[in-house]
C-alpha cells in the first residue's frame, strides 16, 4: 500500500482524538482540516481547545485558573521531516498569528507547531530549533499492520562532535 499524506491527514482528523491520545499522540480540542489561512495557503489540519495556566498563591486551597486558546498546527509529510516543513509550518502559524492580532480578540492564546513524517535526519539543524522552541514537536509515524503509531523526539542533547569551546576548569 502506498500510504500518502492525505490517508495520515485522514486518520488523524476521523479518529476521535480520546484514541489517539491512549496511543500516545496529543491531540485535543477541535479539528480543522484543510484550514485555509488567508494567502499564508492551507495547514493539513489544526485544533483548538480551551486550556488553563494554573496560579498557585499562598493562603487559597485551590489554584486561580487562567483560561487561554491553544491552537495547535499539524504539518504532515508523507515522508522526512525537513527545514522546508518547519519553515511551512511557520508560516501557517504566522498566518494565524497575524489574523488574531489584526481582529484584536480580548483572550489570550497560545500556538504550538507539530511536525509529522515517517523520518526525519537526526544530523539535520533543525533538532537545534527544537530546543530552542518551547512550542514545537517533532513526530515520526510508522505503519505496521495498518496500525499507525506515533513517536514523539524531543529533548535531543546532542551538538557537534567538536564544538570548539575551549573550557579549562577555574577555581
Amino acid at each position: 500500500m502506498n500510504f500518502l499524506e492525505k490517508d495520515l491527514e485522514k486518520i488523524i482528523f476521523e479518529t476521535p482524538n480520546e484514541h489517539l491520545r491512549s496511543g500516545e499522540f496529543w491531540v485535543n480540542g477541535i479539528k480543522k482540516r484543510q484550514l485555509r489561512i488567508g494567502n499564508y495557503g492551507v495547514a493539513d489540519l489544526v485544533t483548538c481547545h480551551r486550556n488553563y495556566d494554573l496560579e498557585f498563591m499562598e493562603g487559597l486551597e485551590k489554584p486561580i485558573k487562567h483560561p487561554y486558546a491553544e491552537i495547535t498546527v499539524y504539518e504532515l509529510k508523507q515522508k522526512e521531516v525537513n527545514i522546508k516543513t518547519l519553515i511551512q509550518g511557520a508560516r501557517y502559524c504566522a498566518g494565524i498569528r497575524n489574523y488574531l492580532d489584526k481582529r484584536k480578540l480580548s483572550f489570550i492564546y497560545k500556538i504550538n507547531l507539530v511536525l509529522i513524517g515517517n523520518s526525519f535526519n537526526v544530523d539535520s539543524d533543525i533538532l537545534y530549533l527544537e530546543q530552542l522552541f518551547e512550542n514545537l514537536s517533532i513526530v515520526t509515524y510508522k505503519i505496521i499492520d495498518d496500525v499507525v503509531s506515533f513517536e514523539y523526539h524531543s529533548g535531543f542533547e546532542r551538538g557537534l562532535l567538536s564544538e570548539g569551546f575551549n573550557i579549562k576548569n577555574h577555581k
